[in-house]
């Protein structure tokens, strides 16, 4: 097995999982801390703009790890730093229940975030060097599926722990796992820094410099009319992935007698099918579904979404849902895929700007094609299906003209 004979991968992607564990249960605790305040609406608001925060940012981010050298001092630091900040954290939420607390949680979340996503950009061209090009779908299959995997568990556990340890000890337990991780980089250093000498750094004097990197790097990526396309492809399928739940809660809202038990139930037990769905999707589709082309699966996953909105119109719930878990499995595929076309298109010395832009590209185009879509089921199923329709079909003429041709990636 890839894991078992790649030690430093799994050293190095078992600090990140850590993190992230932590991280998910003091998200659940933050927001419950925040909903228990006397003003909870704004104590929510500023731990949501304290989250997009770093966001805004992220392309300066990107230049800013394409032009560091120490890489694995800043990984360090960043456990370090984030630690003292959640431990800060962890003591206001003990002594302060005003909105002044708030404010300083929610700007030392901030400056965590922010520190946590340029560390994130720095050590982004590691894999290429720890995994081998064959291997590397397998490997971003295992760490998409524990990624998946810890957010269902935290998301499952993590009211029962918030019970049970309290908010405080919570925010305490996501302290101690960033200076587990710092001492974690610490054990692997001489290796990561051995690998980060193969990195070419760049130098930018003026913010012109800035700016040509930018293009310069963007005009590479998508020099490729395939990569181009997948782009557009792979967020109108992000776009559908984000209005699925809200769309299907409008309907039970509407259609009570197809509700199992109440509409939070029914909610709860669908987003569970559609995680553990895309975790089958990401695990298995680099072990058995690597002959299926890609503009196959694509076709799969617009087909099932196109059949989710018409079965939600047509009032047959059960089979949307099954259409939707049928999407979900093929775009799990895709996004492991298209990761790896991605990586191997993306030199090291670029891999921050380029990670960064992408993170952009897929937070601000889902969210405004999702939001219009919410809009369109608030207001009419029939013209939300119909809209999804037409995309869809737009999506798979593109695709079967464009069949065996150098769009159509395959095995990879």
């Amino acid at each position: 097995m890839f894991l078992k004979n790649n030690k430093l991968y799994y050293q190095w992607r078992s600090l990140e999982w850590i993190s992230m564990l932590g991280d998910s249960f003091y998200y659940i605790a933050l927001l419950s801390y925040a909903s228990n305040l006397s003003n909870p609406k704004i104590a929510i608001m500023i731990i949501s703009i304290s989250e997009i925060f770093p966001r805004v940012f992220e392309v300066f981010l990107g230049v800013l790890a394409d032009s560091t050298r120490q890489r694995t001092k800043r990984f360090f630091q960043s456990g370090i730093f984030r630690g003292f900040c959640y431990l800060l954290i962890g003591i206001i939420m003990l002594k302060s229940n005003s909105i002044i607390g708030i404010l300083i949680i929610g700007i030392l979340n901030a400056l965590s975030d922010l520190f946590g996503s340029y560390v994130e950009l720095c050590i982004s061209p590691f894999i290429k060097l720890i995994v081998d090009e064959d291997d590397l779908e397998e490997s971003l299959a295992i760490n998409s599926f524990f990624h998946n995997f810890i957010y269902m568990f935290a998301n499952l556990i993590g009211a029962a722990l918030l019970g049970v340890l309290g908010i405080q000890l919570l925010a305490f337990f996501n302290a101690l796992t960033f200076f587990f991780v710092a001492f974690g980089v610490k054990a692997i250093s001489s290796q990561l820094i051995e690998l980060e000498k193969k990195i070419e750094v760049k130098n930018f004097t003026h913010f012109k410099d800035v700016v040509k990197h930018i293009v310069y790097s963007l005009k590479d990526l998508i020099s490729e009319k395939s990569i181009r396309n997948f782009f557009l492809f792979a967020a109108c399928l992000n776009s559908f992935s984000q209005t699925t739940i809200p769309v299907l809660s409008i309907y039970l809202s509407q259609n009570k007698g197809f509700q199992i038990i109440n509409l939070a139930y029914s909610v709860a037990i669908t987003q569970g099918l559609i995680v553990i769905s895309g975790l089958l999707g990401n695990f298995l589709g680099p072990k058995y579904f690597t002959r299926l082309s890609t503009n196959n699966i694509l076709a799969i996953s617009y087909v099932g979404n196109m059949l989710f909105s018409l079965f939600i119109f047509k009032n047959l719930p059960m089979l949307a849902v099954l259409s939707l878990l049928i999407g979900t499995f093929t775009i799990g595929i895709f996004n492991i895929r298209f990761s790896v076309i991605i990586l191997k298109n993306t030199p090291l010395e670029k891999m921050g700007i380029i990670n960064s832009c992408m993170n952009t590209f897929f937070t601000v185009i889902p969210a405004l094609i999702s939001t219009v879509l919410i809009s369109l089921a608030t207001n009419s199923i029939f013209i939300y299906a119909l809209f999804v329709g037409v995309i869809s079909i737009t999506a798979l003429l593109i695709l079967f003209l464009t069949r065996n041709t150098k769009l159509d990636i395959g095995k990879i």
